[in-house]
């Protein structure tokens, strides 16, 4: 009985947890007020038998790893490494934020084809004696039409045709870049999806240069969002972050750098307004013994 009750009780408390997040999205205002409250509703429930000792020794980990002082300059790298490495297994206290750190998981993997396509445009080009630098507009061309075939039906559910288009474009890309008129030849399509799957495989050292490199500029820029967001009130917070005008009033930006800002906003913003609640409830808490 005490278990059905149990189960019952948390059934209630995710959808209550789903309301007040629903109401920390849509009223901005009511940002301050929802940080108390859940910071007391945890709270009740730590009490009540909700273990969270996983993400304590989560954050113990990345402390020692780390070896500072400052919590939220912790949690914010340990952040970001959850949405890097596409961690199946996020700690129990990011519940509210589940769905927003899969999303960001998503959308850093999106934005690692983007660098590979890059790479391996980069690579069609110097197979093609190109000997100068590559025009920000190519990039923009390219990631343009990338767009556009990922977002196709046919491309999502089969990876094979994803990899022959997206290769395709890059090769016409690199033509028009060289002026070439002609098309396609087999040879310079087989190279280019040979290195854009080479580029895309998580096991090869191509790959881990390229995310190596995608993180720690995403990184950068998550420890400057922190930085200016870090002694602001969460209503600020929610103000720095909410568009002021509709989004639908301009098309979505495409470049690497607008999308790696992006990402960074959403981490600090997720980090800053977790630690309020969280730092004191658990992260701050002695350390036990074993924990260390």
């Amino acid at each position: 009985m005490k278990t059905s009750k149990c189960g019952q009780r948390n059934e209630c408390n995710v959808w209550q947890d789903l309301t007040n997040h629903e109401i920390r999205a849509l009223r901005p205002g009511m940002v301050d007020a929802t940080v108390a409250f859940e910071h007391k509703d945890f709270l009740r429930r730590m009490t009540e038998g909700w273990d969270v000792s996983r993400a304590r020794i989560w954050f113990v980990n990345e402390r020692h790893e780390k070896g500072q002082t400052s919590g939220v300059l912790i949690l914010a790298p340990a952040v970001t490494k959850l949405i890097v490495t596409n961690s199946e297994r996020l700690p129990p206290t990011f519940t509210l934020d589940y769905i927003r750190l899969r999303t960001l998981q998503k959308e850093f993997e999106d934005l690692m084809f983007q660098v590979a396509c890059r790479w391996t445009l980069e690579e069609v080009l110097s197979s093609l004696d190109w000997k100068t630098s590559i025009p920000q507009s190519s990039y923009d061309s390219l990631f343009a039409r990338i767009s556009i075939i990922t977002s196709a039906e046919e491309s999502r559910s089969s990876p094979l045709r994803l990899m022959e288009d997206v290769a395709l474009e890059i090769v016409r890309v690199a033509y028009e870049l060289c002026h070439n008129s002609n098309l396609p030849s087999t040879k310079d399509l087989d190279f280019a999806e040979s290195n854009l799957e080479y580029s895309s495989d998580a096991s090869t050292s191509v790959f881990q240069d390229l995310q190596s490199y995608l993180a720690e500029d995403l990184q950068d820029m998550v420890d400057a969002e922190v930085q200016s967001t870090k002694d602001l009130t969460p209503m600020q917070i929610a103000n720095r972050y909410v568009p002021t005008v509709s989004v639908l009033s301009s098309p979505p930006a495409i470049t690497e750098q607008t999308r790696v800002r992006h990402l960074a906003q959403q981490i600090s913003h997720i980090s800053v307004l977790h630690w309020r609640v969280w730092g004191p409830l658990l992260y701050e808490q002695p350390d036990k013994p074993g924990e260390i």
